[in-house]
């Protein structure tokens, strides 16, 4: 191959560069202190400080106001919150004031539903207040409760035997009447709580004089000396603690029904409460007090009328009749009575009115002629009641009587009580109408409309807008 054939393999040589000029030397020093520059921001962009943050709103001072709104409007978890901050603003050797906080917690903390955390609050409370505190009782009862509400019945026996032993109540040879699984009651419990149904009894249900309310104490304890009516009230206690248990495992007492009618039962309880409390301290008659009533209401205290009569029943109008025919006088009455050496008749002694016949029972009609009666003797003709037809010949006739006020002393006391209370019940409710806006609009309930159809006339109160009565 020929040298002109052979193929080029070899790379052409660069050609020479020109010259820099100092033109382009100044560029490179503009991009240079460009990108300096750049840098520079960059480092002042990271390292300068943060921007001030926007003004937070003031902080809580006070923390006990704070928890006492939040329960006021019903946010109860987070009241034991705010109790939970007041707490840590204490002092630790301010025992009591913390043992308190504790117990508000707690208290929060249930009525919120979280009751574990709340015994668990109630039990710091009862070691930093004591067995001997006011609040001890409280709280034992309020623990108690948190158990049942969590189903832990055992847990709650258990707790109730090791508080008896701390508080040094227990009574190690009082006899055991009673047991449900871990639970005991004692005959000390038993009594204790027959003591105190009775006493619950009369505390807030009624506004009873001293005298008479000692009385009725009395009346009610006495009834619980027979033993038999002990054991059958342990029973109870028993029989309702057992149904208790299974209601809460079956979750009975969440049910809306249930909740319902305990709403209403407790209102009903509360009112009597009120009314109770309001007027038993109103309610002190002076003799002067009692002797004025007396004498204004007399009928209120008259003994009854009362009748003794021998009474024949016969099966038809007509024997009936002539019975009264031929025997007019008592004596030949009852002798006309003997049947088969029995004597047919009886004597229904001092009856009232309202009385039933002895061996008849309640006879309105024959009772009416008795006592219509112009004095004694045989009435005139046969009385028919209860399917017979009786002859009664009247014995003896009572006018009614008004005895002397010592005679009838606690019985116008009582009359006086009621009467007073429900006067003062009456304005109680009257005020408290005004005070809290209530109105009874009377024209929706019946069915009224004010004459015309139109609007009360000037000055005429609306027929639904009427006070308390």
């Amino acid at each position: 191959m020929s040298d002109e054939l052979k193929p080029a393999l070899s790379l052409p040589e660069a050609p020479p560069l020109p010259p820099r000029s100092p033109r382009g030397r100044l560029s490179g020093a503009l991009i240079f202190l460009a990108l300096g520059a750049i840098l520079f921001l960059q480092y002042r962009v990271l390292v300068r400080p943060a921007a001030a943050p926007a003004e937070a709103p003031a902080a809580i001072t006070d923390w006990r106001e704070h928890a006492l709104k939040l329960s006021q409007r019903n946010l109860h978890s987070a009241a034991a919150r705010a109790w939970q901050r007041h707490l840590e603003t204490l002092p630790a050797s301010d025992r009591e004031g913390r043992g308190k906080i504790l117990y508000q917690l707690a208290g929060e903390l249930m009525l919120a539903g979280d009751y574990q955390e709340a015994v668990s609050s109630f039990w710091q409370a009862e070691r930093l207040l004591g067995f001997s505190s006011d609040l001890a009782p409280k709280i034992a009862a309020q623990i108690d409760e948190c158990l049942e509400r969590l189903g832990k019945f055992d847990e709650r026996d258990r707790e109730m035997r090791e508080r008896a032993v701390g508080g040094a109540v227990a009574d190690a040879a009082d006899e055991i009447a009673a047991e449900i699984g871990l639970e005991k009651i004692s005959m000390h419990e038993l009594e204790r709580r027959i003591a105190r149904d009775l006493e619950l009894q009369l505390s807030w249900q009624y506004a009873l004089p001293p005298e008479q309310e000692k009385e009725i104490r009395k009346q009610l304890a006495a009834q619980y000396e027979d033993p038999s009516k002990k054991l059958q009230r342990l029973y109870e206690l028993v029989a309702q603690q057992l149904l208790y248990r299974r209601g809460r495992e079956l979750e009975i007492d969440k049910a809306p029904e249930l909740q319902e009618l305990l709403g209403r039962t407790k209102a009903q309880l509360v009112a009597a409460a009120v009314v109770a409390r309001e007027l038993k301290d109103k309610i002190k008659p002076s003799a002067m007090d009692l002797g004025a009533y007396f004498s204004a209401n007399r009928e209120k205290f008259q003994t009854p009328p009362r009748a003794t009569a021998r009474i024949v029943r016969l099966a038809s109008r007509e024997a009936a009749e002539k019975l009264i025919a031929g025997a007019p006088a008592e004596e030949a009455l009852a002798a006309a009575a003997v049947k088969d050496g029995k004597d047919a008749s009886f004597v229904a002694e001092r009856i009232t009115p309202q009385d039933p016949i002895p061996g008849i029972g309640p006879a309105p009609a024959l009772s009416k002629a008795i006592f219509a009666a112009k004095g004694p003797g045989l009435l005139p003709a046969p009385v028919e009641a209860g399917g017979g037809f009786f002859v009664v010949f009247v014995r003896a006739l009572e006018p009614p009587a008004t005895p002397e006020l010592e005679a009838v002393k606690g019985q116008v006391l009582n009359a006086y009580y009621q009467d007073k209370q429900r006067e003062l019940e009456q304005t109680l409710v009257k005020e408290l109408f005004a005070k809290y806006g209530a109105i009874v609009h009377d024209d929706v309930v019946l069915r009224k409309k004010t004459p015309g159809g139109g609007k009360p006339a000037a000055g005429e109160k609306p027929p639904g807008e009427r006070e308390a009565q």
